[in-house]
């Protein structure tokens, strides 16, 4: 049985399989369902959506079949020949296209659906701690009663109130904030300046093909998109490593020792940026350094070191500041049990769900295929001598999903596995130039598939996302309604049922907490301490039902 062949009876099992389930929808999810771990706010209706767009996802797979098998039939597969010669052949006016149109996408994406709202406590902690840093400051004064204003991800410590993030990314940020461009406008910037960056990686190093090819299968990624539009700290981490690569392939061609400076000022502003993520992506680059060269690698590293350090220096600095030690981090400093290993209940059953959690999320925000496209070309890259210990990028993917076993957190609301995100764009280097040589009509048939699914999938996820954002909003949306000033709501409720958004996170307020309408914990009846520090304010408490969308605001005084 030849792939084509495969693929039309894969498509048409997964549209059989997808009708039957969702025949039986309520008995099926009502009894998988029993089998996941409960956790806080979550109810039943989190549990049958998270079902539901696990069956949906059968009917992508299947859809990718039919496309491959319509696209590798012979006449289709001349045409997509044909396009392909256009792409490479007018590949400054594709580019072009396929940069503007991400900078469409992502700027939309970030007001349209989106709606500006840092849509995790990381994100909202990225923007506190920038605008902290933009006013010259590293914390601010904690509130009297900051019990009340308990804020995931916000270290509160004695007198001081400060984001628990690395600075990297809050530093750049803060020149935004600093020149008043609107620091939701950050991330589609660099991003598109990493599809740039990556598209003259590619041309230089592997040819026309490949950096179009990986150039637009990044592009239309929904993966690649929405973390575009967010606040994380992924993107411009993705464009400090695949800076370094750059510098570092550089040194390699021209021996120049300035190059390996460059590369290692990337590294450190990596590891200023997302600790883990440094070291992880940095390993098989030391390993190929010394396989490779020896004793020489000393010296190689030895200029990584050199140019990393204004970054070590400048996180030292930073750490000592607030924390009193440059060793010792604020996340770490603030927070016991923080750290990496089987920590804070932590442990290796636990690592590998968050990897089946990880790898569902992929399949949801990209594609099953490129997942299995990555295992293939892992095999072909190890089972080869010359090619196994050249281009340790290829190994990046695989070492922030091993590496990252190790860290108890699952990340929060993200888009996709945002904690693979860095090796995501290399992770489509290495499989468009390993597979696009084997079969070029299946390659080529395969590339277009994942690109056709995946504008369909983004139009899906795009109104998933846009009705997410609008349930996590509530809170916010009644007060506004509501037309109230002057107040503090305490909140006693979680907001969202599709993707619920815990307490911790909605208690946002100004710096010195000086907005009309501040938004506090209920503590019950330790509350009367708050209401008489705020005596000239009125009193509402936020509470909903947790099966319902909208809560309700409760009058107190």
């Amino acid at each position: 049985m030849n792939l084509r062949t495969l693929a039309a009876v894969l498509a048409v099992v997964s549209l059989v399989v997808y009708i039957l389930l969702n025949r039986e929808f309520e008995s099926v999810a009502g009894y998988l369902i029993r089998y996941f771990p409960e956790e806080p706010d979550k109810t039943k209706a989190f549990y049958m959506d998270l079902v539901r767009i696990s069956f949906v996802e059968i009917l992508w797979v299947g859809l990718f079949c039919l496309i491959f098998f319509f696209l590798s039939g012979y006449h289709l597969s001349v045409m997509g020949s044909h396009v392909e010669s256009t792409f490479v052949q007018h590949r400054r006016l594709v580019t072009l296209i396929v940069l503007t149109l991400f900078i469409f996408n992502s700027v939309s994406v970030v007001y349209s659906v989106l709606d500006t709202f840092p849509n995790s406590s990381d994100e909202y902690v990225y923007l506190f701690q920038s605008e902290t840093l933009a006013e010259n400051r590293l914390w601010y004064p904690a509130h009297p009663l900051s019990e009340f204003f308990t804020s995931n991800n916000i270290a509160v410590k004695g007198d001081a109130m400060a984001g628990r993030f690395p600075p990297g990314w809050p530093a750049l940020l803060s020149i935004a904030v600093r020149f008043h461009i609107d620091p939701e406008l950050v991330n589609p910037f660099l991003g598109l300046l990493t599809l740039f960056l990556l598209y003259s990686f590619c041309l230089r190093r592997y040819g026309e093909r490949v950096a179009i090819w990986s150039l637009i299968l990044v592009t239309f990624n929904a993966f690649f998109i929405f973390n575009s539009a967010s606040f994380f700290s992924h993107i411009s981490c993705a464009l400090e490593a695949l800076l370094f690569v750059h510098f570092y392939y550089r040194h390699q061609d021209t021996g120049r020792a300035r190059f390996l400076v460059l590369a290692g000022f990337f590294l450190g502003f990596v590891a200023i940026t997302r600790y883990f993520t440094a070291v992880l992506i940095f390993l098989p680059f030391l390993i190929s350094i010394f396989y490779t060269h020896r004793l020489k690698g000393i010296s190689i590293c030895w200029w990584l070191g050199i140019g990393s350090l204004p970054c070590v220096v400048f996180l030292f600095i930073y750490n000592y500041l607030i924390t009193g030690n440059p060793l010792i981090p604020v996340t770490m400093w603030a927070f016991d049990g923080e750290g990496i290993g089987f920590l804070r209940g932590h442990n290796l059953m636990k690592g590998v769900e968050h990897i089946i959690r990880r790898m569902g999320m992929f399949m949801y925000w990209s594609s099953l295929f490129l997942l299995i496209a990555y295992v293939f070309s892992l095999i072909w890259k190890v089972k080869r001598a010359e090619e196994r210990w050249i281009h340790p990028e290829d190994y990046w993917f695989l070492c922030l999903v091993v590496g990252y076993i190790f860290y108890y957190e699952i990340g929060g609301n993200q888009y996709g596995p945002r904690f693979y995100f860095e090796a995501f764009p290399f992770l489509v280097i290495f499989i468009v130039r390993v597979i696009l040589p084997l079969h070029e009509v299946y390659a080529r048939s395969a590339f277009f598939s994942v690109l056709l699914v995946a504008f369909v999938k983004m139009a899906f996820i795009t109104g998933r996302e846009r009705l997410i954002i609008q349930e996590r909003k509530d809170l916010y949306k009644l007060v506004l309604d509501r037309g109230i000033e002057d107040a503090v709501i305490f909140v006693s409720s979680s907001t969202g049922v599709i993707r619920p958004m815990p307490i911790g996170d909605l208690t946002r307020n100004d710096a010195e907490f000086q907005n009309s309408v501040l938004f506090a914990i209920d503590r019950g009846a330790d509350n009367e301490r708050l209401m008489k520090y705020y005596s000239g304010r009125t009193f509402y408490r936020y509470q909903r039902s947790l099966d319902r969308v909208h809560g309700e605001l409760e009058l107190l005084r």
